[in-house]
């Protein structure tokens, strides 16, 4: 595996393991020693589903957004809803394309 895709990988392991949210920091911060980046969290008050997909996606302050996070939290689905299986299923129905390999 390359160093590119044990990024992808530690990234999207921290953000669907349901460890709490005040771990990410840390945890990110490790993975730096493991697979070298330049990665940093961005301190943050905001609440459900509020992860690095949710921002780049411009999701994490809409409404809408927010409603369908806490409602899949609360029916014990996925603490984050924009993960990284949403984006797989964005380029697999054409809505998204990859733009690194």
């Amino acid at each position: 595996m390359n160093a590119r895709a044990r990024l992808r990988t530690g990234l999207d392991a921290i953000t669907n393991d349901r460890v709490p949210l005040r771990e990410h920091i840390a945890r990110i911060g490790h993975l730096a020693s493991e697979t070298p980046h330049q990665i940093q969290a961005l301190p943050t008050t905001l609440g459900a589903g509020f992860n690095c997909f949710a921002y780049a996606f411009g999701l994490f302050d809409r409404p809408d957004y927010i409603r369908i996070a806490t409602a899949e939290q609360r029916a014990g689905g996925s603490r984050f809803f924009a993960n990284s299986r949403l984006a797989e299923h964005l380029v697999s129905v054409g809505a998204m394309a990859p733009v690194c390999g």
